[in-house]
């Protein structure tokens, strides 16, 4: 009878002995990842846009602006921006038209914004707040890193229509309109283009000398 109680005690201190173990660890362990999940979460929000020099195109008798927005290299879901545009006086206004305009890596978007009867007249700043999703919680919110971009002299139109878009060159590491990518430095796996067939949808895809995915690596269905 002693010998049977004494195993259990035995027992019931093991796992005694176990339990303390695991948080002791954890109480180690939990500061760590905690650390690893907030930088996580600062990086993505540093994604940053910008606006690509010389495409701005303000014509005040339309009350409209056209300019290019690029997004730059970094990290994180940027799946929208806001756009505030701001007059000579200080006087701003916020347009949230783009905010489900998602952009990759150095992709461009072309942004055209009617401010009728928002009283700014010529616009002289142009503010980007870029829109991410937090990898950890799937939560959108604005980036930590807005760009001001200052609408340089000549960039107003005095006509009542704007000039078409600028015609996308091809190997200048900006995709523009009509353009799948842009060398020098494009590469993607063909699982970035939805490519999935017994694991070859991990091909690299190169992207060619016309701004177009060469995907003869990639084998299977686009899905």
């Amino acid at each position: 009878m002693k010998k049977g109680l004494s195993d259990v005690v035995t027992t019931v201190l093991i796992i005694l002995l176990v339990l303390a173990s695991i948080v002791i660890v954890w109480s180690f362990i939990r500061p760590t990842l905690k650390n690893a999940g907030e930088q996580i979460e600062t990086d993505s929000l540093t994604s940053s846009l910008v606006v690509v020099s010389g495409s701005v195109v303000d014509t005040p008798s339309a009350q409209t602006i056209r300019f290019n927005v690029k997004r730059n290299q970094g990290g994180g879901d940027i799946v929208g921006f806001n756009v505030t545009l701001e007059n000579s006086t200080g006087y701003s206004r916020t347009f949230g038209n783009y905010q489900n305009a998602s952009l990759k890596e150095f992709e461009v978007k072309q942004v055209t914004l009617v401010y009728t009867g928002k009283g700014l007249g010529s616009i002289k700043k142009i503010i980007l707040v870029p829109l991410i999703r937090s990898p950890q919680t799937s939560k959108v919110s604005s980036g930590k890193l807005p760009t001001t971009y200052t609408v340089p002299s000549g960039s107003t139109s005095s006509g009542n229509t704007t000039s078409p878009p600028p015609t996308p060159v091809c190997g200048n590491s900006i995709v523009e309109t009509g353009e799948a990518c842009d060398p020098p430095g494009f590469q993607l796996m063909c699982s970035d283009l939805s490519y999935t067939d017994d694991g070859n949808d991990f091909r690299l895809v190169t992207c060619t000398s016309s701004c177009t995915w060469n995907t003869s690596q990639c084998i299977g269905q686009q899905h």
